[in-house]
């Protein structure tokens, strides 16, 4: 008997993280053979001084980061049928991974060893932050952050501060822990002069303002607070990278103040740029959610389903769940102001799933209240129309 696709893409997922799996435990155990053939010190050396428990840390690290390819290129080309039964199999694999991950930095800090929290543990957080393990992302951040702060590298503090244990609990939904922490980040970052974090910080304290206290007026001197320190970064790419990230988060502003003309504008501009200055394949992905949402407070609706459907491509090509969640509620809200509440309520489902298995609790809560409301008003129109 044929097997099914589900079975089949189940099968190819373990037998491509099989093949990484055994090519990165070939190579560490060659390492660790060589290291008792010869110096260990020599050996060691050769990875910049991490010593025996930084090899199995970075082995641990390498493990993950294969995962999470093999994440990605299974996603590509799943089937939306089978997406749930293989993403929940990868899922659980890698929250083992993360927890086992934060369990060895917290051994390291434990035994004082600092530096190569920092070293270590900073390099986990894109990983991390691209696999929605936030919980796990905010725990290791913690621990860099203490650990930079002992060994005097504020970079990687401030770095902590405004992004691991600051934008994360804004996506989890933790505002006003979020907002202490990139608060005293960016403080940090000005008396240093790291404007690329400055201005990240500022960024993110406006989009509290606009996510959680509805406040444009703060929102907007947030923002032209970020423009300032943007423009005082010397690195062209990074400058322009960050100017861009600003003008789609006044984009957001914008459409939080129902002015869709201006975010249209402000959103087209931040996506040229984007793809101007390359390499920001992520941030292209969050364009579409947002273009989905303008057009549709502009009322073209045939847009709207074009930008959220393409964002659901790029979240399924660059392997961002969080951004194939937002576009499905987008299409959710599509349909069910169509009145086609069955599909309404089938992106609602998978969106929910998504945000739950990332952390994303509210996000998910929303989701689930959405299918509430589909529900609800599917029972109050006609038989003939539900059909």
């Amino acid at each position: 008997m044929k097997e099914r696709p589900v079975a089949q893409e189940m099968l190819r997922t373990i037998r491509d993280f099989a093949y990484c799996l055994g090519a990165i435990v070939s190579f560490f155990i060659a390492v660790l053979t060589l290291s008792q053939i010869f110096d260990i010190k020599a050996v060691t050396g050769f990875f910049g001084g991490l010593g025996l428990t930084g090899i199995y840390l970075l082995a641990v690290h390498t493990t993950l980061v294969s995962l999470i390819w093999v994440i990605a290129k299974s996603i590509a080309r799943r089937n939306p049928q089978n997406l749930n039964v293989s993403g929940k199999m990868v899922g659980d694999s890698e929250t083992r991974l993360s927890g086992e991950l934060h369990a060895q930095i917290r051994k390291l800090f434990d035994a004082g060893d600092y530096t190569n929290v920092v070293r270590i543990g900073s390099q986990l957080s894109r990983p991390l932050w691209l696999s929605q393990r936030n919980n796990e992302r905010i725990a290791i951040g913690w621990l860099v952050e203490e650990a930079a702060s002992r060994t005097g590298d504020i970079e990687e503090q401030v770095t902590a501060l405004i992004d691991d244990v600051g934008w994360t609990n804004v996506v989890i939904g933790n505002f006003r822990e979020a907002e202490q922490n990139i608060t005293n980040g960016v403080a940090k970052a000005k008396n240093h002069q790291l404007w690329h974090m400055a201005a990240k910080g500022e960024r993110h304290l406006a989009a509290i303002c606009i996510q959680c206290k509805e406040d444009m007026a703060a929102a907007k001197i947030h923002l032209n607070e970020a423009l300032e320190n943007a423009a005082k970064i010397p690195d062209q790419y990074q400058r322009e990278q960050q100017i861009a990230s600003i003008v789609y988060a006044q984009a957001h502003m914008s459409l939080a103040s129902k002015d869709f003309s201006t975010a249209l504008s402000l959103a087209v501009q931040s996506k040229t740029v984007y793809q101007n200055i390359g390499g920001q394949e992520d941030r292209l992905v969050k364009s579409q959610s947002l273009l989905g949402r303008i057009y549709m407070g502009l009322g073209q609706t045939q847009n709207a389903i074009d930008a959220f459907r393409e964002g659901l491509t790029l979240s399924e090509r660059y392997a961002r769940n969080d951004e194939k969640a937002e576009n499905l509620m987008g299409l959710g809200d599509l349909f069910l102001a169509s009145q086609e509440y069955s599909k309404a309520i089938r992106n609602y489902d998978e969106a929910a799933k998504i945000f739950d298995e990332s952390d994303l609790k509210q996000s998910a809560s929303k989701a689930v209240a959405a299918r509430t409301r589909a529900e609800q008003e599917w029972k109050q129109v006609k038989p003939k129309i539900r059909k």
